[in-house]
């Protein structure tokens, strides 16, 4: 099975395939590199020193990690899904958003479960990865949506 995706893999030309699109995925990698970067800084610098002290300060700088490092995942997973695809000529937008989605949240998901062995089970997390999750795919939508619905439009029969 290796072999077989090692082979799919292989002949894609990431430069090239980035240069057919390049305005688009240029600003979905550019907001994936933003949001990386604000999760970090709350990580490492506003949590640490309570920068935002009050309950919902707190609060905020507990999910906000989450929801933006869900967005990034699928906005990630995406651009990845596209450039392979775009290669093989399979690209299919509903297929990359559920792919990209599917494998962010649940792998979020897990990840809040596996947690649980040094502290509690957060829903609040989860929830914050479902709306970084939606926030990345209208981002998407906002992007490729128009294109989509235009390369799949039927001829009306009037």
């Amino acid at each position: 099975m290796l072999k077989n995706i090692a082979s799919y893999l292989s002949p894609v030309d990431v430069g090239r395939e980035m240069e057919k699109d390049k305005m688009r995925l240029g600003v979905i990698i550019a907001v994936e590199i933003a949001l990386i970067a604000a999760t970090l800084v709350i990580q490492e610098y506003a949590r640490p020193k309570t920068v935002l002290n009050s309950q919902t300060g707190r609060f905020l700088l507990g999910i906000l990690p989450s929801f933006f490092g869900a967005m990034a995942y699928v906005l990630i997973l995406f651009v990845g899904y596209k450039i392979v695809q775009g290669h093989h000529g399979k690209f299919s937008l509903p297929t990359g958003l559920l792919l990209a989605n599917g494998i962010s949240f649940f792998g979020l998901t897990l990840w809040e479960v596996i947690r649980m062995v040094i502290r509690p089970f957060d829903a609040w997390d989860v929830l914050a990865s479902l709306g970084g999750c939606v926030g990345g795919t209208l981002l998407i939508l906002g992007m490729y949506a128009r294109e989509h619905y235009r390369r799949n439009k039927k001829p009306s029969a009037t």
